[in-house]
């Protein structure tokens, strides 16, 4: 067994984990799918399909889900998924040393997500993290809209 990402906490990558699935029910490609946290949370562990029971489909959805949607990314836990994000979305990132937070929004700075440095492991985290929940605050304005 590996150890955790930079020795990020399990309740840490949980809490990363459980962005990816809002995240996922939000973005295009896995709005339909239906994914689960696994128990064992490591750096590279992806989110898991979930199991379904029956063949029930919830009232008034257009369209069934496929049995085929792929597994999400790890927008939180690896930077080249966050970084493709930031291109999809039009996301700006606006990072503030002096008081060791990172911004990120899709429009004016009224509304950017900001995460403070010591909320997170390290400033990588902090900056994912930023991006991801930009990256859901957008797609739920868009889909609002």
């Amino acid at each position: 067994m590996t150890a955790p990402y930079k020795n990020w906490p399990l309740a840490y990558l949980r809490e990363c984990a459980e962005d990816e699935m809002k995240l996922a029910s939000q973005h295009k490609d896995y709005r339909y799918g239906a994914f689960a946290i696994p128990a064992d949370m490591e750096q590279n562990t992806p989110l898991a399909h979930a199991t379904r029971r029956g063949n029930m489909i919830s009232p008034g959805r257009a369209r069934q889900m496929p049995a085929t949607t792929p597994i999400p990314p790890l927008w939180r836990r690896n930077w080249w998924v966050a970084g493709a994000l930031i291109s999809e979305l039009g996301l700006t990132i606006v990072v503030d040393l002096e008081d060791r937070t990172v911004s990120v929004g899709a429009g004016g700075r009224r509304r950017n997500v900001t995460e403070a440095y010591v909320d997170h492991p390290d400033r990588d985290a902090a900056t994912m993290a930023a991006i991801v929940r930009a990256a859901i605050q957008a797609l739920e304005a868009g889909r609002d809209s």
